[in-house]
């Protein structure tokens, strides 16, 4: 049996129905809060600041990137891994939910939840971002504040992947409700509608910041420098160059 195809009302018992769609409205937003900050690390991420910035022009960046980062690492970790009677997480909701399934579905919810279940390497993961939550983010641990990486490394390719794992649980709770996980103007549906030419409030900020550069005209207003310049680049550097002077109309050099 697909649960995908039943609405929530014909899986959950009818005492049920108003306590589930406020939990998952409220966790939706948690979630959409914590997918916005990781587009947000992604796109600043994939953006080659070191390539049109001056060092000293990236200090903002850098601190948006460093409080995304613990602002995700609260969000999941207080999501999942903060315990006590008076705390509302996903897990105690999602085992609220399973005392109120309908019999008949039990086995077949039992089932989806498998499929998603936290393994091993998302438990560990779990494990060193409440760790790291504790010593340096939400407290400041003394035997810990000088030796954070040795105490605990986290990544953002961990971060990523705790991301996708609270978004696949929150899919199963929601049956056939499809949820979107980012506002409406990061939603790839919203930019597909839009077409090609659509450009969100973050990708113009770096779009200006391609504009402003002195690199992006540079092989046009001072060919002797930039060819001085490209000779010390390497060629994927030079592809990756050529692709934003495609964004703004200029040739390939």
């Amino acid at each position: 049996m697909n649960l995908n195809l039943l609405d929530a009302e014909e899986v959950l018992m009818e005492d049920y129905i108003l306590e589930y769609k406020k939990g998952m409205d409220f966790f939706s937003n948690e979630l959409i809060w914590l997918n916005v900050n990781m587009y947000i690390i992604n796109q600043i991420r994939n953006f080659p600041l070191g390539l049109f910035c001056h060092q000293y022009d990236m200090i903002f960046f850098s601190m948006v990137l460093s409080n995304f980062f613990d602002t995700s690492i609260l969000i999941i970790t207080r999501l999942v891994k903060d315990t006590g009677e008076d705390l509302y997480t996903l897990l105690r909701f999602k085992n609220n939910l399973i005392q109120h399934i309908k019999p008949d579905y039990k086995s077949y919810f039992a089932k989806r939840l498998k499929e998603v279940k936290f393994d091993a390497k998302i438990d560990n993961m779990l494990k060193k971002a409440k760790k790291l939550r504790d010593v340096r983010i939400a407290h400041l641990i003394k035997d810990s504040i000088f030796n954070v990486e040795k105490v605990v490394s986290f990544d953002f390719d961990e971060l990523e992947n705790l991301c996708n794992a609270l978004n696949s649980l929150f899919n199963v709770l929601a049956f056939n409700v499809e949820y979107d996980m980012l506002p409406i103007p990061y939603s790839n549906k919203f930019k597909q509608n839009l077409g090609t030419d659509y450009k969100t409030d973050l990708e113009k900020i770096l779009d200006s910041i391609v504009e402003n550069s002195n690199l992006i005209n540079l092989p046009e207003n001072q060919p002797e420098l930039w060819e001085r310049r490209k000779a010390r680049m390497p060629d994927d550097q030079i592809k990756l160059f050529n692709s934003y002077r495609k964004n703004f109309d200029l040739p390939e050099v």
